[in-house]
Order: structure tokens, then sequence, then C-alpha cells
């Protein structure tokens, strides 16, 4: 059958109008060929017909109320089906031929809840796959299918009559859906579920009805729903694919984050999809959809910091670009009490110095005198464009396209003259620090004002470092501004929804570093839910029982064999899936927060950084060299013994534990006295005192070693020196538990040392890190805290100094990563690991966001795209569980026993073992390999972004 011919609608100009109003839309629009995507996307205000015949355009309609009217006595009659049927315990869920376990009625509601659960995994499948798939332009029928099921609701969203599915319409989609659900699922629990699932889709229709005319509170969840709808429809039409929650964008990286309006690379919406953007947040959240966008964070309270320095203390600018009557005060340089003005003086003038003779050429001021301990530092226009374009960072295009910034081209970007948008404040603060360690002496100089013994500069040496070290720079630390905090605050650990976390104002108010662990945290937490959900499943399901042969009682509160099993494969396969779904957020993250195509490589080296004084083969500036080859020797045949020696001291310390507590339990067994009794305690107080004391030297000398490697970037020296922390600290966590399951082979041991880390450690944990610095900051609170609302500005600023200085996020990764390496190495001996795990994290991201918006000094945060080794280490963990799970399984006395009445020997038993252990890591590497680092689009971003920066490059050489 042909399609109708497109000669009947002969009235329409192909190049305006694309269809007939007045005629119905169902034929028409199969005619806009390549047309069509970009056309469907434009929305209208206005009613439209898709058939001719009256009874065919009646069932294309229907309200609200009919949905619930039509389904929920549905719902209601399956639900006391099931649990009639369920009552009569002849359900039963067989795990094996041979082995099932009885469904009673009691399990019910949870089989019900994980059929809405289910179904909001279809609901997003159907509505990315189905509803948002591109039909081919050459395909008539095809677009015509596609706007009859979901293409005419982003056409009109505002017709009110087409927001539901219409029962008769809906009823063959959910009879098919019955019949997918008892194919797949158990005979039995397939009603159950099916029952969940349909009353999933009257709350999903509902919902949906609701997101578009309903009022919600502002803070509330459908609030949030609402304004995620909002952007699906009129900005990301590709994204944002949950309607009742945004869960499965999350790991499928389509979420909408919080403010990609520069970010996304979709093409710009004409006016009149910006008037009907604006129309529907109008009508849709009556004046109450106030999203705030990063740069209304950032820029809120920056006018009232710069107004409390006078304009004309600050360093006077030649440039015209660069001049401004409010300057915004970035970073703070602490002096110690005693420095001389001399000496104050000759360190602003050389933060005013132009780079060519040395300086950083930013804008200093002397705080409230020449004699005082405190220099504030800003950055005219031009040098935080100069540096912009050093890091490599990516900024949105006048085409809206992100592009590798080029100072040449500068105005081609959006937003280049308001750095309070065009740069994050985090980004703004690191180009300042930048610029301060870059700060040198052209030539051997005695500083003024200091002693001669202790003031010589050598040339190129770096001076803040060198100040520091003389103890005339206490601190240099980045400014917090306190409204764009509290908004900050406000909109993270504060709010009330439990799960998702501003991002993209986590990163312009405190940088990609912290922005990234945050994220990944949110990731990691979310991913928690499924190993959670089989480990409650494992961990009460009825056992086999105790059998003849295994030794002990507490092996029968283990899980089955089968169970282990299960555990230890879902283990391997879930550490992959998520690691890989993670680089593709990452790199999705990094693209939205311009890191992809960073250039750390061709900046100034670190301050640190030594060698020989020449002309870099590379960027043409004389710097230091310093051969690769000689930095890679010192690594290999020092860092890397002495590395392996403190590790060898740690194994040493363990085995003096073991060696002490079996000495002191001997004694007590022979003399039983009260003396022998205390003595019971010395070995582990010992080992504590001896670890500690071995993990503080380690500290200073990795840090010594690394120093000694001499890296030139800083990214380089803090991956090497984490890798160094990290050997040290998973050794520490992880030696004693490889020694039980391994050495001792006493799993019944390994899981109470388990539990009681997973229950204790972190109870213990969640009060040091959060309970005493909040007691501490609560009651003997610094400067900081005694504050008043009418205070200077000034004051304020001043007193930021009395706050530590914020740790680092070493301890945090660690934290998660030794989690991790808990669930991925042992969680099939204890499978509540993932239970415990997910409680621990979803206040982890309250109270770590708390310390770092409240107990401590703003940290400087260099652009990064990525976590750095901290991902690689997570990585190499998740391998290491395949050979962990399969050893584990092989050492069980139940997988003993259930090997010994197979008839398999212990040769047969680990030959088998090993087998199995290369067939599931040739899977996990092709997991690996299927699925793409990179989503395509980042890919075709990237060629895109390479693409620009090469025709910048063309343009210059012109």
């Amino acid at each position: 059958m042909a399609p109708p011919s497109a000669a009947s609608h002969s009235r329409v100009d192909p190049e305006t109008d694309l269809v007939d109003w007045q005629q119905p839309l169902a034929w028409q629009v199969g005619h806009l060929g390549e047309k069509y995507d970009a056309w469907v996307h434009q929305p209208v205000d206005r009613p439209l017909r898709l058939f001719q015949s009256p009874l065919l355009e009646a069932t294309t309609k229907t309200s609200w109320y009919m949905v619930p009217l039509v389904w929920i006595p549905v719902v209601f009659y399956l639900s006391w089906y099931c649990y009639t049927s369920l009552a009569e315990e002849k359900t039963r869920l067989f795990l094996t031929r041979e082995y099932s376990v009885v469904v009673h009625q009691y399990s019910f509601p949870i089989i019900f809840l994980l059929g809405v659960f289910l179904w909001t995994f279809l609901e997003y499948c159907i509505h990315r796959f189905v509803f948002h798939m591109r039909p081919p332009a050459h395909s008539y029928y095809l677009i015509t299918i596609h706007f009859l099921l979901h293409g005419q609701h982003h056409k009109s969203p505002f017709d009110r009559s087409r927001l539901v599915f219409p029962p008769g319409l809906a009823s063959p989609f959910i009879g098919g859906l019955y019949l997918l659900f008892t194919v797949i699922f158990p005979e039995g629990l397939s009603l159950c579920l099916f029952t969940g699932g349909l009353g999933g889709y009257v709350v999903y229709d509902l919902i949906h009805y609701y997101l578009h005319y309903g009022s919600p509170q502002p803070g509330s969840y459908l609030y949030g729903l609402k304004a995620y709808h909002i952007k699906h429809h009129f900005k990301h039409q590709r994204a944002g694919f949950g309607i009742t929650t945004s869960l499965w964008d999350h790991p499928f990286s389509t979420v909408i984050l919080e403010e990609p309006s520069e970010h996304d690379g979709q093409p710009s919406p004409s006016p009149t999809s910006s008037w009907f953007r604006f129309l529907f947040c109008l009508h849709a959240l009556h004046s109450d959809v106030r999203m705030t966008s990063e740069a209304q964070l950032q820029h809120r309270g920056s006018s009232a910091l710069a107004m409390a320095l006078k304009a004309g203390s600050w360093t006077p600018v030649s440039c015209p670009c660069c001049h401004n009557d409010q300057v915004e005060p970035l970073v703070m340089i602490q002096l110690a009490p005693k420095v001389k003005p001399a000496t104050k003086k000759w360190i602003i003038s050389r933060i005013e110095a132009p780079e060519a003779e040395g300086g950083a050429q930013l804008l200093a001021h002397p705080g409230e005198d020449s004699d005082g301990d405190v220099i504030l530092v800003a950055a005219p226009r031009c040098t935080l464009l100069r540096v912009t374009e050093d890091l490599g960072l990516c900024k949105p295009y006048k085409d809206g396209s992100m592009a590798a910034f080029s100072y040449q081209d500068r105005d081609s970007f959006k937003n280049v003259d308001n750095m309070q948008e065009f740069l994050t404040a985090a980004e703004r603060q690191f180009v300042v620090k930048y610029e301060l360690d870059s700060l040198n002496v052209e030539k051997d100089q005695h500083i003024p004002g200091m002693p001669l013994s202790k003031g010589l500069l050598q040339a190129r040496e770096s001076i803040i470092q060198k100040l520091q070290k003389f103890g005339v720079v206490l601190s240099v630390f980045p400014l917090h501004d306190q409204r764009s905090l509290d908004d900050l605050a406000k909109s993270w650990y504060t709010r009330k929804q439990l799960w998702g976390q501003p991002l993209d104002s986590i990163n312009a108010y405190f940088g990609g570093r912290v922005a990234f662990y945050f994220s990944f945290l949110d990731f990691y937490t979310w991913a928690l839910v499924l190993p959670a959900a089989l480990g409650l499943v494992l961990a009460f399901l009825p056992g086999e029982g105790p059998k003849a042969g295994v030794q002990g009682e507490d092996e029968d509160e283990g899980p089955s064999v089968r169970g282990l099993m299960v555990q230890a494969v879902f283990s391997m396969l879930w550490s992959t899936v998520v690691m890989e779904l993670w680089k593709r957020r990452s790199s999705s993250l990094s693209y939205y927060w311009g890191t992809l195509h960073l250039a750390e490589r061709f900046a100034e080296p670190r301050p640190g950084f030594h060698g020989t004084v020449g002309q870099s083969p590379i960027t043409g500036r004389m710097e230091p060299l310093f051969p690769e080859w000689r930095r890679k020797l010192r690594i290999g045949l020092v860092s890397a013994p002495v590395v392996g020696l403190f590790l060898g001291m740690v194994v040493l310390g363990i085995a003096g534990f073991y060696w002490g507590e079996a000495a002191v339990q001997g004694l007590n067994a022979e003399y039983d006295s009260l003396l022998t009794a205390g003595l019971l305690y010395v070995p582990s107080l010992t080992h504590i005192l001896y670890v500690n004391v071995l993990g503080t030297v380690y500290g200073k000398v990795s840090h010594l070693l690394t120093e000694w490697e001499n890296h030139r970037e800083e990214s380089a020296f803090q991956n090497h020196l984490t890798v160094k922390a990290l050997l040290f600290t998973f050794f520490n966590y992880f030696a004693i538990l490889f020694h039980i399951a391994f050495f001792k082979q006493d799993l019944p041991l390994l899981r109470k040392r388990l539990s009681s880390l997973l229950i204790v450690t972190q109870l213990v944990s969640q009060c040091t890190e959060v309970l005493v610095p909040f007691l501490v900051d609560r009651f003997f609170g610094t400067s900081a805290k005694k504050l008043q609302e009418d205070d200077p500005e000034v004051d304020r600023i001043r007193a930021q100094t009395s706050l530590p200085p914020f740790p680092g996020l070493f301890s945090e990764y660690i934290e998660l990563l030794v989690q991790y390496g808990y669930l991925s190495l042992f969680s099939c001996v204890y499978p509540l690991t993932a239970v415990f795990l997910l409680l621990n994290n979803v206040t982890e991201m309250r109270t770590d966001a708390f310390k770092i918006c409240r107990l401590f000094q703003k940290p400087f945060s260099a652009p990064v795209a990525s976590m750095g080794v901290w991902q690689a280490a997570f990585e190499i963990l998740g391998f290491v569980s395949v050979i962990s799970n399969c050893w584990l399984l092989l050492l069980s006395p139940r997988v003993k026993l259930f090997c010994q009445e197979g008839g398999f020997s212990s040769r047969n038993a680990l030959l088998f073992a090993i087998l199995i252990e290369h067939i599931l890591i040739l899977i996990k590497m092709i997991l690996s390999f299927a699925i793409p680092d990179e989503p395509d689009w980042i890919r075709k971003k990237r060629d895109e972004i390479e693409f620009h920066s090469l025709q910048a490059l063309n343009q210059q050489k012109q």
C-alpha cells in the first residue's frame, strides 16, 4: 500500500508551514522526512486533529480520571486473587530442580512493590527506545507511527485530553505486558509481579498528567519531577526519560544535569520554542519554577563581597577590557604576624608584575593596612582568559557547541564579557593559584626585609613555595562566598529529598575534584541497591540446614552452596558493569563541565619541579627540563623497592601480632592469673601502635619519594603519591582478611570480622568524621562562627583564616575503595555487606557535604576529567574479586562437602575452580569491551572539539 500522496495538501508551503493545520495531521507528518524530527520538537499551543473520522479521533482522547476508574478495580481484584492464592501455600519458587521454597502470602506486598519497580524500568525503556526512537527520514509509515505514539504529545504538550493512554488503546499493551511477565517469571509469581506492574502503570499515567497540570509544593519530590519533565520537553528531548522517577536515567547516562543549557550540544531553540517554554513553565508551575543555575549560584553575594573592599586600593589596571569598578577578591594569602612591611610590599609587587617579568599579573589588596598580615588577590579579565586557554578548558561557543577556549578567538565564545558566568567560582580561584604558583624571579635575588642568611631566592625558583618554607607565608586559600555557600547548602545536604545531588552547583563552587567525588558517591550508592536486595534474599531465604561433616555451628549461619555461587558470580558481573557505566557517566560529566580537552602537559610546571633551565621543545618557553628516563629510573630502582619494604613491614607486623597473640594465650592457659589475662590485650595494642607509627613514617617517606621523582605536572605528582598511599592502606585493611580467608581458612571468623567492620567501624567512622568536628565547631567554635549578620564583610573574610585547611578527599576515596573491596572480594561470605554499605552511604553523602561546607577552609580544585588513579584502583579490585570469590567458594566447608558427595577429588575441584575463574575473567573482559567507555555522542563531541581547535589554529597561522 503506497502512502497518501502529498498532493492532497498542496495548499501547504513546505518551507514555512510544513503541515496544513486545518487538515488531520496523521497522514501528513510522514511526508516531512528529514524535517520531521526538528518539527515535532517545536511545541505549539493549539489543538491537534489526528484523524478525519470523528470515531477514530475520539479513540485517541480521554480524561485523566478514566485511567484509575478502569484499572484500579482490576488492580484490587488481581491483588486479592494473588493474596488468596499464596495463602494456600501451593506456590513454590524453585531455585533448582530439587530445591524450592514456599512463597507465603505475607510476601505479596514485597512482590507487588517489586512489580512496581520493574514497571519503572519498562517505563524508561518504552519512553526511550520506542517513544523517542528516530524514525528513518525515508520511512513514511514509521514517522506516522512515531507521531501517533508520542510525537503528537511533544508537538502539543498542552493538550490535556492526550496526556494519558485511553483504556481501550492501552488494553492490548497491558495484555502483552502480562504475556511478557508469564514468559520471564516463574509460575505463580508472574501474576503477582504483573499486578504490581499494572499498579505502577496507573501511577505513571496519573503522575504524567500531574506533571503537566498539577501544582506541587516547592521542594517536594513531585516539584523536582515537574522541573525535570519540563527540561525533557523543551530542552533535552534525548535525555530525562524517567517520568515517575529519574532512577534509570542515572546508570544509563541520560540524566539531565542541573544546568546543561550551554553544554548539551542541542540546537538552540527558536524564538517560538523559547516563548512556549516560558508559557509552559508559567502555566504549569504557577511561576514557581525557580531552578538556580550555577551562574546564579556563584554570582549571588559576589557583589557584596567585592563592595567590602575599596576598588581604589586594588592594583590599578591599564587594560580597558579589565577595568571594573567592583573587584572580586578570590584568594587570601595569610602572612606570619611579624612579617616586615618591606617584605609584604615586595610580595605584592611580584603578584602585580607582568608575566614576562616572572610576575603573576594579578590584582592585589593589602587588607586593612600595609602592616597587616593578609593579602587579598583577584584576577583581571585578561589573565582569567589567558589561563583558561593554557588549561585547555572547553567553553560554550557562539553556535551552542563546546570548544576548547582560544584567547585569539575569545569574542566568539558566549558570556566572555562576564567572568562570573563564563568561569565558575572554582575555576576563577584556581586561575589565581595557577598564577601564584608560577611566581619566580629571573635571576638570584634577596627578599627585602629578610635576613641575608635565609632570604635568598635562586633563579626560576617558586616564590610562594620558598616563602612557605621560610615561614613568611602561612597559608594560601580560596575565599568562601557565604551567600553562595548558603544557597548551595539548601539545595544539597539540608534538603528533604533522599537521592540526587546538585552536581553542577558543586562543580561551580568547589570544582571538579569535589564534584567528581560526590558524583561517584551518588552513583555508587545507587548501584548498591541491587546487591543489597540480593543480599537480603540470600540472607533470609531458608538454608539447606546443618549437614554432617560441616564443622562448627557458625558455618550453618552462612549461605547455602547455591547462594554462595549466585553471590560470587553476581559480584563479578556487578563490579564490572558498575565501573563501565561509571566511565560513561564520567565522560559525560567532563564534557558538561568543560574538562574533556585538558592540556595540563602544555601548562607551566608545578612549583616543586626542578631541572636544568632550557627551552621547552614543545611550548618554546624557558623552563626547567628533566629527562623522563631519569624519573622512571628513580621510580623503578628506589621508590618501588622502598614501598615494597614498607609493605613487607606491614606483613611482618601482622605476623608479629599473631605470634604475640598465640604466646600470651599460651601463657594465660598455663598460669591463668590476673596478670596473664591483662597480657591478652598487649598484642592488639602493640599492633595498633606499630601500624600508626609505621603509617606516619610511611606518609612522610612517600611524600619525599614523590618529590624526589620530580614530576612536572601536579596531577602526575598527586597520582604517584596517591598510589603509594593506596598500596599501604590496602595492605592495612585487607591483609588480615586475606590471612583469615586463605591461610587460616576460617570462613566463620571471616564472616564475624566483616560484620564487625561493617557495623562497628562504620559507626565509629561516622562519629569521628562528623560528630566530633561538629561538636568542636558548635561549642568551641572559631571566630567565623561568632560573627553577626551585620558585621563588615572584611571581618567575614578574615574570620576564614581560623578555619582548618581542608584535608583533601583521600580518606573519603579510601573509605569507598575499602567498601568496594568488602563487597566485591568477600560479599559471598557475608551477603548483607551491601545492605550495611547502602545504609552508611545514604548518610555519608550528607555528612561529607556538611564537612566540606562548614568545617574547613574552601579547597583549591584543579580542573579534572575523571577520578584519576582512583578509577583504576576500583577496576583492579573488580578484577581481583574474580580470583577472591572463586577461591572463597573452593575453601567453603559446604562446598568441600558438596564436592565430596558428588565424587569430586580435591585435585579435580581445584582444576574446576581454576577453569571457572578463567571463564569469569573472560566474561569480565568481554563485558568491559562490549560496554564503550564513552557514549557515541561524547566521541562525536570530542572530535568536534579537536576539529574546532584545528580550525582555530589554522586561522591564527593565516
